[in-house]
């Protein structure tokens, strides 16, 4: 892995304790092979791609990070560029160039952020997706403030359609509130439970023979975002890593089924999705008060 600063100042060489203090972000644009979901190898240099999420991460003032498996002089450039026009004078832009392991990018990204988390420590990190995602607002000051507000999303109550919804809706906002202070890992959310979700349950089956029985009532966590301490967050990807490996899938995607059930070795006390953390699920809303919107 090569690690190299963008903005504000460009570097070729950067210190391992680069990060020391900061909170980062990180996603990812791995071109090596085909997205395993639109069946597409995106070009190295598409800088559309990546445009929406660096400019928000800029806005927000964030530290960035984005994993690629090549950096042309054109595409550092155009990167720079994005980040510079958008920042408000805070945060920073880093590239790092990552040697392609043979999975898909969806599980790659993975294992990159990885061997960066252990190279270059930081205090927090998100982890998330890039081209269906943008910044709306700094989310670690979600994890670092726990304020009861952003733990509840009201607007969840209008989409309600019966009492039984009303109900399930006020239980799990009062539960997440009272918990808020434990909570280690926050991920993406999405409506209902595992067994309700065809298409993580074709996924389970392709991969595991079925939906274990433990899990079917869990709700769906979505791992296109997934934050937290540095130090919670390398363990749970030494494990993903693990599985994957042992998995030895090369050709589907298997963050969704992995992470959701690895996450599940954990007390559901400390698993969080939903609130204000990111908008609703595939509603693909532009404004609001969300701190990430996710499709």
């Amino acid at each position: 892995m090569k690690l190299f600063q963008l903005y504000p100042q460009s570097s070729p060489n950067v210190a391992p304790n680069c990060f020391e203090g900061r909170d980062i972000v990180l996603g990812s644009y791995l071109t090596s092979s085909k997205d395993p979901q639109i069946k597409i190898q995106h070009h190295p240099d598409a800088l559309e791609y990546v445009e929406r999420w660096l400019s928000s991460a800029a806005r927000c003032g964030l530290h960035t990070v984005l994993l690629v498996n090549k950096a042309s002089e054109s595409f550092q450039d155009g990167i720079r560029a994005i980040f510079a026009k958008a920042s408000t004078g805070y945060g920073s832009l880093y590239c790092a160039e990552v040697t392609p392991r043979g999975f898909t990018p969806n599980d790659e990204r993975f294992l990159h952020a990885l061997e960066l988390l252990r190279a270059f420590p930081c205090d927090k990190v998100f982890l998330t997706d890039v081209g269906d995602l943008f910044f709306g607002r700094d989310p670690f000051a979600l994890l670092e403030n726990r304020e009861p507000e952003d733990f509840i999303d009201p607007t969840a109550l209008t989409r309600c359609t019966s009492p039984t919804e009303v109900r399930r809706w006020g239980l799990r906002a009062t539960w997440q509130v009272r918990h808020r202070k434990g909570f280690r890992y926050f991920l993406g959310h999405e409506p209902g439970t595992i067994r309700e979700n065809p298409w993580l349950c074709r996924q389970y089956e392709r991969l595991q023979g079925r939906v274990p029985a433990k899990l079917g009532s869990r709700p769906v966590l979505n791992c296109g975002i997934l934050g937290g301490d540095r130090a919670d967050i390398i363990p749970l990807l030494e494990r993903f890593e693990e599985e994957l490996t042992a998995l030895n899938q090369r050709e589907r995607a298997c963050d969704m089924v992995l992470f959701n059930s690895l996450l599940r070795e954990h007390d559901e006390k400390q698993l969080f999705s939903g609130g204000l953390l990111s908008s609703p699920w595939k509603e693909y809303l532009r404004q609001g008060p969300w701190y990430i919107f996710h499709k």
